[in-house]
């Protein structure tokens, strides 16, 4: 029998740009299609269910992407982790600290999903979800909510793998799924007519199906972790779960804060109307889509620091962020000049209402600006994450989803009355928020003396 290749792979020598292209490609088309879970639901039922449909379906998407980003937040900071003992060449932190990851993320999935499930009314009524909106939007925030566990099993396994510098295996698992997906939208919604709810059934079939091959790829691979797989693998050990926490927690606010000044927003926009809340839906999920491309260049990045921040490769950590940032700003002025070109042809995607299809110039010019923040936040951005400097993350995260996202929305939204564009414009500049801070980290250089594990335990 042939020996199974080992999915650790060392990014602490050899060419970096190949490396970080050959790396990051996978990463960008697993975040791609894993947002095609959304896109299709949004897509299908914007064109088969109509306007109320999409606000129902983007009001509620906002809401379990906000709790599916807290899990995620503690399954990244298990990457961190994870990265570190790689360069550090740590096999026993690694294996703890993957027992802890999965126990620590599965009890906070559980968690999340009884609160979404037995408080949906209260949480829709929050969001001043319009009324044409409100049964579509309950059905699919209740149907969503049985998944977080799914989502949690997927995302803490393939963490695990990205940190340990496998990223082929996630992107496998994904395309899989995506179509999956894709096809049950298709039976669901436009064969069986079940409209929103029907989206969110094929939304956690196909999650189900994710977490199972996952497993079923990390546990072929389980010894190059040291785990087993018995019950006291899933154990949880006090330091890992220690550092676990000290990152996860930070993470998991960070993301949650980012999401809830969403919420936010959305909220405000929903008052303009049915009309307006379908048109945000349509922007933001544009917005995602090249915003994939620079998250998968930071998430690279964030692990290939993570890596080199261990084994104490500074030089090569300003390397890695300098290719990332070339890479950035050029697929990023690319895509401006095509979503500036054709504004509507990429609106017409989700909807053919032509009130809606009237905010999408608006809404390019808006994103155009919102493309010079990302392409720079990427690279500087996932050196925090490298580091592991959660506390700093946290602060800055704070800064641009609460301060900065909600304050200029309501600036440009209420105050100078731009309606539904003024709160897309200060959602959008709340980006330099992040983006300026990490730059100031990195030139800095503080980011050399930051250890994720102060304590002496090995």
């Amino acid at each position: 029998m042939a020996e199974k290749k080992s999915v650790i792979v060392d990014y602490t020598q050899g060419n970096l740009f190949r490396q970080l292209m050959v790396f990051a490609v996978p990463f960008i088309l697993s975040a791609l299609l894993q947002n095609l879970y959304s896109l299709v639901d949004t897509m299908v039922v914007g064109q088969v269910v109509g306007s109320g449909g999409l606000s129902g379906v983007s009001t509620s998407g906002q809401i379990t992407g906000l709790m599916t980003n807290m899990v995620m937040g503690f399954s990244t900071a298990a990457q961190v982790m994870i990265s570190q003992y790689v360069g550090a060449k740590k096999p026993e932190n690694l294996r703890r600290t993957v027992g802890t990851a999965f126990t620590v993320t599965t009890l906070f999935a559980v968690v999340l999903m009884v609160v979404c499930i037995l408080f949906s009314n209260t949480i829709l009524g929050w969001m001043n979800t319009p009324p044409e909106a409100f049964r579509q939007a309950r059905q699919y925030l209740i149907i969503c909510s049985f998944g977080f566990v799914f989502v949690c099993g997927y995302n803490t396994a393939c963490a695990i793998l990205r940190g340990s510098g496998d990223s082929k295996r996630p992107f496998a698992i994904i395309a899989a799924t995506s179509i999956a997906n894709l096809v049950l939208d298709l039976v669901f919604v436009v064969g069986l007519r079940m409209e929103s709810a029907g989206a969110a059934l094929a939304t956690v079939i196909s999650q189900a199906v994710s977490m199972v091959l996952s497993m079923r790829i990390f546990y072929r691979h389980r010894e190059d972790f040291g785990f087993t797989f018995r019950l006291s693998s899933f154990k949880m050990d006090a330091h890992e779960l220690k550092l676990l926490v000290r990152q996860g927690v930070p993470l998991a606010l960070k993301s949650g804060s980012i999401s809830l000044s969403g919420l936010f927003i959305n909220s405000f926009i929903n008052s303009y109307g049915v009309t307006a809340s379908a048109a945000m839906a349509v922007g933001q999920k544009l917005q995602h889509i090249p915003n994939i491309v620079t998250s998968g260049f930071s998430s690279a990045g964030m692990a290939m620091i993570g890596q080199n921040v261990g084994a104490g490769n500074y030089d090569r950590v300003k390397r890695i962020v300098y290719i990332d940032l070339v890479i950035c700003l050029v697929l990023f002025g690319l895509v401006s000049v095509v979503f500036l070109a054709f504004p509507y042809g990429f609106f017409r995607l989700f909807t053919s209402d032509e009130a809606v299809l009237a905010y999408a110039p608006a809404f390019m010019k808006v994103m155009v600006v919102m493309f010079v923040a990302c392409a720079f936040m990427s690279p500087y951005y996932a050196v925090i994450n490298g580091v592991g400097n959660a506390d700093f993350n946290l602060i800055i995260s704070v800064l641009d989803g609460i301060v900065l996202r909600i304050g200029l929305g309501l600036l440009f939204g209420k105050v100078l009355d731009m309606g539904a564009v003024g709160f897309f414009l200060g959602s959008s500049l709340a980006a330099f928020g992040t983006t300026i801070p990490a730059m100031i980290y990195f030139y800095s250089g503080r980011w050399k003396t930051f250890r994720l594990d102060k304590s002496k335990k090995e």
